[in-house]
């Protein structure tokens, strides 16, 4: 991976974090799509796996901080976990529109604009 890459490596790359261990956990199933519980899982699985940060790049379009998985992010923030997670692709809603999880509290939401 490029973020992990260590130095002196075939591609001339290092990463920012080289020598990081990094964990993946499938949320998405065969049908492309998924739900709450799955993200909270997954969330609760890496923090009970003692990741120092968990990032997301998915989103449901729910815009509140009070939907179940947001509510679990937030938790995790709180105790001092880097949570980072994609805004979603709703710019057209508005400006300060997120997807959740990434509208919870604490939560370090990512977007771009053109």
């Amino acid at each position: 991976g490029i973020i992990g890459a260590n130095p002196g490596n075939a591609f001339n790359i290092s990463g920012v974090a080289y020598g990081a261990s990094l964990s993946a956990y499938r949320i998405f199933g065969c049908t492309g799509g998924t739900e709450d519980d799955v993200i909270i899982d997954a969330l609760l699985r890496g923090f009970q796996e003692g990741q120092d940060i968990l990032t997301l790049s998915l989103g449901v379009s729910r815009g509140w901080s009070e939907s179940s998985a947001a509510v679990v992010a937030s938790r995790i923030a709180a105790l001092g976990i880097v949570v980072t997670i994609a805004a979603g692709n709703d710019g057209a809603v508005g400006s300060w529109y997120a997807d959740s999880p990434g509208t919870g509290i604490d939560v370090i939401t990512v977007a771009s604009v053109d």
